[in-house]
């Protein structure tokens, strides 16, 4: 069975987990933890990607991700963003068969298009310098210029290509960073077998300040939520707790958090923490969200709905049904009822269905109707 696409735009922020096989506890110890999140950084400052927040578990990982486009200073055209990169999917005419159906003779697959873009050969090692080590970006500029001088040239230019597929791309960072982390695994750990189970999930995440605000503070509040600890700045290994702290890392932590809620670190440390603090109404669960979503999804859930409430008169059928609640309370039930496709406005849902290619599944429109089912209100800041 083919792997459905993922949704991928331009300069796209993503909320992204990748959970261990099997649900073993492999990332329990403080010793791994610290190296998941130092391949973390290094894999985002090679990828060209910003780390707006994150938390590791015992089994699995949470990231804010911000995909940005590729800088204008990289590019081929600076007015022109890379089209079939930014979006992340192989493009049509490189989706052919290998083989052929009739008589068993390949058939030879269409050259990738055209990359967009190049990055200067210091940047380019730089980047090296900082995901692997400054012996492996020494060994590159001397593989390359042995290259140049032996006329090969374009051996050094294919391997430099290599490398730029790899970046301003959400799979590719999450490739390049589960690979990382595999490695680790099987050379310092005796790992054997996979380790990661399935593919990672992704959902688009709206660029607004309040929906950031609120994925972000879902994703630093998971380790109350699975009773590992009583606050999310008892956490260790997450953002909101590394920028309560000092040095580098908490420098950079609260610099993300002010660049992705447009504030400053104390309003917007206040801002995530009344998104901790908020209380869910009383009658609110998972599944009661899940039945208001359901509503907009499904006309027999609508016609179930009032055959269970045949009270209800007939104009009060026809008003759209709509819970009432702070979005900050979604993060006590869950994000998962968006099946990763959108968390925000209808607005913003139906802009990314037109923005989609046009054979994309079309399926994904139900995720606009799932923002109807809420009416979503700004969390209190004390």
């Amino acid at each position: 069975m083919a792997r459905k696409n993922r949704i991928s735009v331009p300069n796209g922020i993503y909320h992204v987990t990748t959970r261990i096989a099997h649900g073993a506890m492999l990332l329990k110890s403080d010793a791994v933890k610290e190296r998941v999140v130092s391949a973390m950084y290094k894999t985002a400052a090679f990828s060209g990607v910003e780390l707006y927040a994150w938390c590791v578990m015992d089994n699995h990982i949470h990231m804010l991700v911000h995909v940005p486009n590729v800088p204008k200073q990289y590019r081929v055209n600076p007015d022109i963003d890379p089209p079939s990169y930014a979006f992340g999917m192989r493009p049509a005419e490189c989706r052919i068969p290998i083989w052929s159906k009739d008589d068993d003779v390949p058939i030879k697959a269409l050259p990738r298009p055209p990359l967009g873009f190049k990055l200067s050969d210091e940047e380019l090692l730089r980047r090296i310098h900082i995901f692997y080590d400054a012996k492996t970006a020494e060994k590159t500029l001397n593989r390359w210029n042995a290259a140049s001088a032996a006329g090969a040239g374009y051996m050094a230019e294919e391997e430099k290509e290599r490398y730029f597929r790899r970046m301003y791309n959400i799979s590719q960072f999450m490739k390049t960073f589960k690979e990382r982390v595999t490695k680790m695994f099987n050379e310092d750990y005796g790992h054997k077998g996979a380790l990661w189970q399935g593919r990672f999930y992704s959902g688009l995440v709206e660029n607004t300040s309040q929906v950031l605000s609120i994925v972000a503070a879902y994703i630093d509040y998971n380790p109350v939520k699975a009773k590992l600890t009583s606050t999310p700045s008892a956490w260790r290994w997450n953002s909101f707790a590394t920028a309560m702290g000092e040095g580098d890392a908490a420098r950079q932590c609260r610099k993300m958090y002010e660049k992705m809620l447009g504030l400053k670190w104390p309003e917007a440390k206040a801002k995530i923490e009344a998104i901790f603090a908020d209380k869910l109404p009383d009658d609110l669960s998972a599944e009661k969200l899940q039945t208001i979503c359901d509503y907009y999804d499904d006309e027999s859930a609508k016609a179930e709905y009032y055959r269970e409430h045949p009270h209800q008169s007939n104009d009060e059928k026809t008003k759209p049904w709509k819970r009432q609640i702070r979005a900050s309370q979604a993060i006590r039930v869950t994000l998962k009822i968006f099946k990763g496709a959108f968390i925000g406005s209808v607005e913003f849902a139906l802009k990314t269905i037109m923005s989609l290619p046009t054979d994309y599944p079309m399926h994904k429109t139900r995720s606009a109707k799932r923002c109807k089912a809420l009416d979503w209100r700004e969390p209190i800041v004390a």
